[in-house]
């Protein structure tokens, strides 16, 4: 969804709007729950976001509020009329009628849905009876809380702000004055990095750097493999650290997320070439003061 939303923007200016489908776990195919899907699709531009097909109204009640809570854009509630049953001919069908679907959608409503219709089993009698029940009054105004900021691996969504908690950023995945790690990652050995990155994590880190910076490596091609492999042995978002604005912007087009860039500053190089990175992949980079 991350790469349709990328490309779709790259080659046109028209509103984008991206919808989910999600298991019965609350989470989709892959592993991401509501909250960190409307992150990352807001963080790179799109222009609503919401869910389809999935279940019934009901079901769907809780995916839209946890996607209310952390962004701002319009939310999308496109249901199944109910979920399927076969019927005595070997059937499947929905047995939701349009009165039903349309009374359980104001639940969707109130929830913080604000564009809605009907998935698998829907009618366009359903869509007219919606129509009917549904009045634009009642839509709800969106209140969002600016002060919380988010960063997210794939799986999982970091919450923080100024009256929050310390956060620990774990800085042990980066060759300078690691002589071992430098010949492993030579060697194209990257099971120190992978250990580092757990041993951070169970050590109380929120948010891991990761630097491939060193001679003899290719750092674009590293940076990406380590960035890859991470994501089997933890959740926890990733700092992306290089002098090299090319580097990052292949982890940051890669990256299935909304990543931290370390960093950006008033240096020509960085700040004329990388702030349009940052904006495009809707990532947050930390401020040097240079």
């Amino acid at each position: 969804t991350r790469a349709a939303l990328i490309a779709a923007k790259e080659v046109c200016e028209l509103p984008v709007m991206v919808s989910f489908t999600f298991e019965e776990s609350g989470r989709t195919l892959f592993g991401t729950d509501p909250a960190t899907a409307a992150i990352v699709m807001e963080s790179l531009g799109a222009s609503a976001i919401g869910v389809n097909c999935s279940s019934g109204p009901a079901q769907m009640v809780e995916i839209i509020k946890q996607m209310k809570e952390v962004c701002s854009i319009p939310l999308i509630a496109k249901p199944n009329a109910g979920l399927p049953i076969m019927d005595s001919e070997g059937n499947m069908i929905y047995p939701m009628k349009a009165e039903e679907f349309a009374k359980e959608m104001l639940e969707l409503v109130k929830a913080g849905a604000t564009i809605l219709g009907g998935c698998c089993g829907t009618t366009p009698d359903h869509i007219k009876v919606l129509k009917e029940t549904v009045k634009p009054s009642i839509l709800p105004a969106r209140v969002f809380n600016r002060n919380v900021r988010y960063l997210t691996s794939e799986r999982q969504t970091l919450r923080f702000g100024l009256d929050g908690n310390f956060i620990i950023v774990g800085e042990r995945i980066n060759p300078t004055g690691k002589k071992a790690l430098q010949e492993e990652l030579r060697q194209g050995n990257i099971e120190r990095v992978l250990a580092f990155a757990q041993e951070q994590e169970e050590d109380g880190a929120s948010v891991l750097d990761v630097n491939m910076g060193m001679s003899g490596i290719d750092e674009k091609e590293m940076m990406l493999r380590c960035m890859e492999e991470l994501q089997t042995v933890t959740n926890l978002p990733l700092s992306l650290d290089s002098s090299h604005v090319e580097v990052l912007e292949a982890a940051l087009r890669a990256y299935p997320g909304r990543a931290l860039v370390n960093s950006v500053s008033l240096e020509k190089e960085k700040f004329e070439k990388l702030l349009p990175l940052v904006k495009k992949y809707g990532a947050m980079f930390i401020l040097l003061p240079l």
